[in-house]
């Protein structure tokens, strides 16, 4: 799954990195100016948290990147599945990282704990943020 987000003129895309036999592993970022030349970021995740992937690979390994920015915080807000339960979250003061994974997991209630967690998206509305998620159980 690709995140295109623009910020300041430059749009940036974001994807999972994928594993030889097709595990998602970590975040890649591009940045461009026009949509037709990409520059490459690299893994846009600290060295923590592409350890955290890849402890996680098997559960999800930090997939389905969403990026946000928090006006309140300055900070971009990076979601990710990452096994369960809860959502892995990380924080960067700029959209091309690195993201250092923050202090707990993101719960969404109580009741979906036991759940697996499958695609979800979040979007603002009203300058308030909104997740909604599926599960595979």
């Amino acid at each position: 799954m690709m995140l295109t987000l623009v910020v300041n003129g430059s749009y940036y895309l974001y994807g999972n990195s994928f594993s030889a036999i097709g595990t998602a592993y970590g975040v890649k970022g591009y940045r461009s100016a026009d949509l037709q030349t990409w520059q490459a970021m690299g893994n846009i995740l600290d060295s923590a948290l592409t350890s955290t992937c890849l402890a996680d690979a098997s559960a999800g390994g930090c997939g389905r990147p969403h990026i946000l920015y928090n006006a309140n915080s300055t900070n971009y807000v990076l979601w990710m599945n990452g096994g369960e339960p809860g959502y892995l979250v990380a924080t960067s003061k700029s959209p091309s990282g690195p993201f250092t994974q923050a202090a707990q997991r993101a719960y969404i209630d109580p009741q979906f704990d036991h759940l697996i967690a499958a695609d979800f998206t979040i979007e603002v509305a009203n300058n308030k943020p909104y997740v909604v998620f599926s599960s595979k159980s």
